[in-house]
């Protein structure tokens, strides 16, 4: 230390140096843009290792009514959705095949399922279980949810108006009806990280759900069996 202060001799003012002078300033180059962003991006990954969201992260959304809002809204979400592998994919009593409204309709399933980029056996599945298992609103004086794909007007109408439809053509309509399903099946795929025709099936059938269902694993079984074909 000088006895002058506590600055060793030859100190200048600045801690790298000599102070450059107006002259020798220069704007940013690539190079320092480049290494911002990179820097940023190390930033994040540090905050993903200690636990912190990072600003702009894609939302966890659980909550079936939350769910249900940024489906109709088409809002970025995650699902998150886990197998169970306690589920059961039995066939259950009141599984009627008589009352299959895939075969004889393929060719609409498909066509659905091609518009939405969807596996289109994943929609038969779907409309299988719903219309085998559904069967009760063809005679239910109240009936507000209709076959094939078992869609509620007052909840998915809003799908329906988006592709050009009325909301009560779901219920007459059956290519409106199995377009709507389609939408709806294809925002929930998009929403469930590494999804699985299980995973998505359970959430078709309960938005809220967290782990695959009873339903979810049938959906599954019948489509690893194609069951409308039998």
């Amino acid at each position: 230390m000088s006895r002058n202060g506590p600055f060793p001799a030859g100190y200048n003012g600045s801690a790298f140096g000599a102070l450059p002078n107006e002259g020798q300033c220069k704007a940013p180059t690539k190079k320092s843009f480049v290494q911002d962003l990179l820097d940023k991006l190390e930033r994040v990954e540090s905050q993903k290792a200690e636990g912190q969201a990072p600003k702009n992260a894609i939302p966890v959304v659980n909550n079936s009514g939350d769910r249900r809002e940024s489906i109709l809204n088409n809002t970025p979400a995650i699902f998150e959705i886990v197998e169970n592998p306690k589920a059961d994919a039995s066939e259950p009593w009141y599984e009627l095949d008589m009352f299959d409204e895939v075969d004889g309709n393929e060719a609409i399933y498909e066509s659905a399922a091609n518009e939405m980029g969807l596996d289109p056996d994943l929609l038969k599945a779907i409309g299988y279980m719903e219309s085998t298992h559904g069967y009760y609103d063809r005679v239910h004086p109240k009936n507000t949810s209709f076959r094939p794909m078992n869609i509620k007007v007052s909840t998915w109408g809003k799908l329906a108006e988006e592709l050009g439809y009325q909301a009560t053509d779901i219920e007459t309509d059956l290519t409106a009806n199995v377009r709507t399903g389609a939408l709806l099946v294809k925002r929930i795929w998009a929403r469930i990280p590494s999804p699985t025709v299980s995973k998505v099936a359970s959430i078709y059938n309960f938005l809220g759900k967290e782990k695959v269902s009873d339903y979810g694993a049938r959906v599954d079984a019948i489509y690893k069996k194609k069951l409308w074909k039998n």
